[in-house]
């Protein structure tokens, strides 16, 4: 009966004894098992994977110390003195406690080490390869770190409260429009930054939505309102509230705009009608002028027909030849002044006129070769004869002379060329250097080119705004390019240049050709 229940034993402790190899060797990790001799009693093929060890050095019954002092030399445990760091391990080794960490190999590998003490003396340890969860953690922390930059930066103050209103964040935005800091700010209730006249509606607002879910605003799209900068003055904002969360956890998100800069638009935009208003008023005024001088002309050719006829018919010593050139003299200064108010009255009526490109051009010439000085050489050539476009000649003659004298000082008084051309380009054969905005497939082209000092690309943006200069001061006013921009775009057409520092600069202006219903375009300076 002993020796039977000895053999029960012996079985059952034998199948323990594979229950537990078999699981030391399945386990979904590495496992190793120190005995209180500080050897190696149990290990599977992942323990030596997981840690790079030569099994064939290591096998079960080696020293922890030996396995200790062959990671320390390879520098698993970093850099320092060896023995060190095996004296150290050794003696946590014996009275181990509990405890879980994470380890980077020299490799990249990270490995989560737990390490349980056992009843009897020695320790078992487990070693999990969780280089992919780390690199994803390291990803999720990398683009939290990324959104809260975006927040942080984002041009919109971002603002957010608990239920009871104390902010938690504050971006930079924020900081900029409030006055505020970060740190100043965060754990402040939201009333810090509501002014005085309408903070007892918001705490009314708030509590009545906690109370019953009345939404007014959150969620309800913008709105516009007044925020309270730190210094105590207000401002116009707008405001976009949501709610974020639930219960206990809920939030509010606030999303402000500074409308400052709104509000002076408008009053701008309303100068800008007036101005339109008193441009309209002068147009009228231009044409009841035109009106009144056209009138005074016809009145004014009889008299100067009698007048001439009356001195024709009287000798020459009579002495009524006097009185008649005094009121000939009259006549003509009154012709002059008729002319004059013509010429302002045409203002507008000029726009609508149609001018052979050609010819008017080639006028204008004649007069910048007279406006430039000698060591400057014209050379003009034109392929488009009998080609009318949009625009009228006094508005080409600007074009040529504003032009020509932006290029007088981009030879800075050294001797240059300046070549101006005229052609018709078909869009659909182009060459494709130039972007046009006349609307049509077939325009006039001007093309004023100079091989003076040329454009510097940090600046070509910006040359046709009214009032930008690269000249010292009482050298020029900088309109000179921005009336070619209105004229151009006052005409249908558009603008291009081309400019290289040290090799010249080239402008090309397109217009419509008349005949054709062409759309007004918005003038589009193209860098090329």
């Amino acid at each position: 009966m002993y020796k039977h229940k000895n053999k029960q034993d012996e079985t059952k402790e034998k199948q323990n004894y594979e229950m537990l190899e078999a699981m030391i060797k399945n386990f979904p990790g590495g496992i190793s098992v120190i005995d209180d001799d500080l050897r190696l009693a149990w290990s599977n093929h992942l323990f030596y994977k997981n840690l790079d060890l030569p099994e064939e050095i290591f096998p079960v019954g080696s020293s922890y110390s030996e396995i200790i002092r062959f990671n320390a030399k390879r520098g698993d445990y970093g850099v320092g003195d060896v023995e060190e760091m095996v004296r150290e391990r050794v003696e946590l080794a014996l009275n181990p406690t509990e405890h879980c960490f994470e380890r980077q190999r020299p490799d990249g590998t990270v490995l989560e080490i737990r390490g349980y003490p056992l009843p009897n003396g020695g320790f078992v340890t487990t070693y999990s390869d969780i280089t992919k969860r780390v690199k994803i953690r390291h990803l999720h922390q990398n683009q939290k770190e990324e959104l809260f930059q975006i927040l942080m930066n984002v041009p919109r103050a971002i603002i957010t409260t608990d239920n009871k209103g104390n902010i938690l964040t504050f971006n930079r935005h924020a900081e900029k429009i409030f006055g505020y800091t970060f740190s100043e700010a965060v754990k402040q209730n939201i009333s810090i930054l509501i002014p005085l006249s309408t903070r007892k509606h918001h705490d009314e607002y708030i509590k009545l939505y906690q109370d019953t879910g009345k939404k007014r605003f959150i969620d309800q799209g913008p709105r516009s309102l007044f925020g309270l900068h730190k210094d105590g003055s207000e401002f116009p904002l707008e405001l976009s509230l949501a709610q974020i969360g639930e219960g206990a956890n809920v939030r509010y998100l606030g999303v402000a705009r500074d409308n400052t800069d709104v509000k002076l638009r408008e009053k701008e935009d309303k100068k800008r009608d007036q101005l339109i208003f008193e441009s309209q008023k002068l147009d009228s005024i231009g044409q009841l002028a035109g009106g009144v001088a056209h009138e005074i002309n016809n009145m004014l050719v009889p008299v100067l027909g009698m007048i001439s006829l009356a001195m024709e018919d009287l000798p020459d010593k009579d002495p009524s030849l006097e009185k008649l050139k005094i009121a000939m003299e009259g006549a003509d200064q009154a012709k002059k002044l008729v002319t004059q108010i013509l010429q302002f009255s045409r203002n507008k009526i000029d726009n609508e006129l149609n001018v052979l490109i050609g010819d008017a051009v080639s006028e204008a010439v004649n007069l910048l070769r007279a406006s430039l000085p000698a060591t400057i050489k014209i050379n003009y050539h034109s392929d488009a004869h009998d080609v009318q476009v949009k625009c009228s000649s006094d508005k080409i003659f600007q074009i040529i002379m504003n032009f020509g004298m932006n290029s007088k000082s981009a030879f800075k008084n050294q001797h240059g060329n300046l070549d101006i051309g005229v052609d018709v380009v078909d869009t659909t054969k182009s060459d494709g250097v130039y972007e046009h905005a006349t609307g049509s497939t077939c325009f006039a082209r001007l093309t004023f080119s100079d091989d003076g000092c040329g454009i510097d690309k940090s600046i070509t943006k910006r040359i046709f705004d009214p009032f930008f200069t690269t000249k010292e001061v009482g050298e020029g006013t900088g309109l000179g390019l921005s009336v070619i921009h209105g004229i151009v775009n006052s005409c249908g057409g558009s603008i291009a240049v081309e400019s290289e520092p040290g090799k010249g600069t080239t402008f090309v202006v397109s217009l419509p050709l008349a005949g054709e219903d062409f759309e007004l375009n918005a003038l589009q300076s193209v860098i090329a």
